[in-house]
């Protein structure tokens, strides 16, 4: 059992941050020349980097409790959030191509950035499972989709809106119409002159995604009534879905955790159901 944590310290970050792409298969140089990736794939720089590490800082260990266990073949399977998501994904596609005979290599990765081209996740589709939560920013957050989001927000004419909840307000703290009248004459002018021709004229003109989380997706989404799950295309995560809880998804307790709760208490029947509780009762 592999299993790397999600990020924690400043390199990390750093490591998040490398939002640039590499060539990742045949012939690059990136990695073994075993890999059967496709030419002309690519990957997340940073957790590629981070990947390839892992893998050669635990391939001798790997190597010497397989030979103990006396086993021509015997299972590795890779468990991470976030950032440790996409790094295992990387080091059980370091070792299903280079030990192809020795390991039986599985990935369940939570969160797990968007991390290659389309077509090197669909052949990753037989080893790795990628697990994601709602709204979870990180697995649609690309170069691409960061500048996509921005022209989105720049062209976005909220005035509208904002000339409403301005007299919403208003009318909350004041009863006096004279009052409500003059104010909003007042921020009518501001809006349409200072506010309006500052916004974006709205183009079709997106950059196309390049990077998309790895293999199998599998989606857990709040669907207004309780909780749903369904398989996805890779690229479904091809924008970033701005809500409230965009970040709050990615997070263990707030994301992960709590879906899963709800999940098991709509499937238990039983609002109380605890995963400390349960252990315990397993145990006994």
């Amino acid at each position: 059992l592999l299993v790397a944590r999600g990020t924690k310290t400043l390199s990390d970050l750093f490591t998040d941050a490398m939002l640039d792409t590499t060539p990742y298969g045949t012939g690059t140089g990136t990695t073994t020349t075993t890999t059967t990736s496709k030419e002309g794939s690519v990957a997340h720089a940073g957790v590629l980097k981070s990947g390839l590490y892992l893998s050669k800082l635990h391939a001798d260990l790997i190597e010497t409790l397989r030979v103990a266990s006396n086993k021509q073949k015997v299972k590795l399977t890779c468990v991470g959030h976030s950032l440790g998501a996409g790094a295992v994904a990387i080091a059980a596609m370091e070792f299903k191509n280079q030990n192809n005979k020795r390991y039986d290599v599985s990935v369940t990765g939570f969160g797990c950035p968007a991390l290659v081209s389309k077509e090197l996740s669909v052949e990753m589709q037989d080893f790795v499972t990628t697990v994601i939560v709602d709204s979870d920013v990180i697995p649609r957050m690309s170069a691409a989709t960061i500048a996509n989001v921005v022209l989105d927000v720049m062209e976005y004419d909220w005035v509208d809106m904002g000339r409403r909840d301005v007299q919403q307000a208003l009318e909350e703290i004041s009863s006096s119409s004279g009052v409500i009248t003059k104010v909003m004459s007042m921020v009518d002018d501001i809006l349409e002159r200072y506010i309006r021709p500052s916004i974006l004229k709205s183009t079709k003109q997106r950059m196309t995604p390049i990077l998309f989380p790895p293999g199998n997706c599998i989606h857990f989404y709040r669907d207004g009534r309780g909780i749903s799950g369904s398989r996805a295309p890779c690229d479904f995560f091809g924008e970033i879905d701005v809500t409230r809880t965009m970040l709050d998804d990615h997070t263990i307790d707030s994301g992960y955790r709590r879906i899963f709760l709800d999940l098991m208490r709509e499937v238990m029947e039983d609002p109380h159901f605890r995963f400390e509780e349960h252990s315990k009762d397993q145990k006994r």
